[in-house]
């Protein structure tokens, strides 16, 4: 699915590169990689999170300001729409993940419950261990999981893309 330019996608392969030589994300321009990682779908109210691209440089140290990227996101589509959705994709997410991320996950779920306006959470590849992350994450997430609809890791593709194409 190509939804970065090519000079993007060729920046994001040389962040790959980097993370595999080194373990301190020092290397990386935080705020060209929170935009690839955390979006407004233009002509929509849906915010696009993805996982694949958190993963290279998402850590304790950076937490704040991943989540205070996030949540203006969220300011600025309310403001401009009302409302909001949120779309993530969770591909190559596991068990060992939940457990590195687990704090900035709580801590996004916490600020979220608070925010009447999001109509609805899309979760694409959507983890076998769901009910696992449920339980673990353990804040009071009850008011948003009526709200979150899961799509399968076969329907994730095919879904993802009439998303943000849809846009286009």
């Amino acid at each position: 699915m190509e939804y970065y330019c090519d000079e993007d996608r060729v920046w994001l392969q040389s962040v790959k590169v980097l993370k595999k030589r080194s373990s301190d994300p020092a290397y990386l321009d935080l705020a060209r990689i929170l935009r690839l990682t955390i979006f407004v779908i233009p002509n929509t109210n849906y915010i696009f999170y993805n996982y694949p691209v958190f993963k290279l440089f998402g850590n304790e140290s950076n937490y704040k300001a991943i989540n205070d990227y996030f949540f203006s996101l969220i300011a600025g589509v309310i403001e401009s729409h009302g409302t909001f959705e949120i779309h993530s994709n969770l591909e190559g997410f596991t068990i060992s993940a939940l457990s590195r991320y687990l704090k900035c996950i709580r801590s996004s779920l916490d600020e979220l419950v608070g925010i009447t306006r999001l109509s609805k959470i899309v979760l694409y590849y959507t983890p076998y261990f769901i009910s696992t992350i449920i339980r673990l994450v353990n804040t009071n997430i009850s008011t948003l999981l009526p709200r979150v609809q899961y799509i399968s890791k076969n329907e994730s593709a095919a879904r993802l893309e009439a998303v943000l194409c849809a846009a286009i």
